[in-house]
């Protein structure tokens, strides 16, 4: 199930108190100097996601990747979108993020809305390579644990990194970001705005 489109969000670049005063119905003028250091130490950690977010390792050679998704792949966007999107469904979701059928299902789905038919991908690609932007941490198999630095044997296919890669942990402080709807959703949209232009915007929401 894709997400709706929530109405009336703040946009990406304003401020986080203003983005954290929306997706909490806090009123920080009312808030006493240590609940508001709390409140600042969560905006600190939202803003360092949406920074890493918005630098991810992607490729962006001159001329191999469309304007409509800013010049680069957009593979790991669309595979972080298809993620969130189960944390939206399951709030609860433990911190291991297997790659199932349903999550390549998802990740299909977005690549062809996006990509129509122009090239065929695999959601092994951005699954492996997300381990370079610092908050994805790829758990082996027991026994396939030197595997991992053999890129082209674990990132051929979904296949091949089901048999060697248990799955990814997030880092603890996105994780718990996650567990919460309201900023799953925020961070969401983040990668949207961020990675595709507006054109493309509707092959994310119902």
């Amino acid at each position: 199930m894709t997400p709706k489109l929530r109405t009336g969000s703040p946009a990406q670049h304003e401020s986080g108190s203003r983005i954290f005063e929306y997706l909490t119905g806090t009123d920080l003028s009312s808030l006493k100097a240590g609940g508001y250091r709390q409140v600042e130490e969560s905006m600190n950690i939202v803003s360092r996601y949406i920074k890493a977010f918005g630098s991810l390792h992607q490729d962006a050679i001159p001329g191999r990747w469309r304007p409509d998704t800013n010049g680069a792949a957009p593979h790991k966007p669309l595979l972080l979108i298809s993620v969130f999107d189960e944390f939206i469904e399951n709030p609860r979701k433990a911190n291991m993020i297997e790659p199932t059928l349903q999550l390549e299902a998802r990740f299909d789905s977005y690549w062809e809305k996006v990509m129509k038919l122009c090239q065929d991908t695999t959601m092994a690609l951005p699954f492996f390579h997300l381990r370079s932007d610092g908050f994805w941490h790829l758990v082996a198999r027991p026994g396939k644990e030197a595997i991992l630095s053999a890129p082209v044997q674990v990132n051929r296919s979904t296949t091949a990194l089901r048999e060697l890669v248990r799955g990814a942990r997030l880092d603890d402080k996105l994780y718990g970001l996650l567990c919460d709807s309201s900023w799953s959703h925020h961070l969401r949209s983040v990668l949207i705005t961020t990675h595709f232009a507006a054109e493309l915007h509707h092959c994310f929401f119902n």
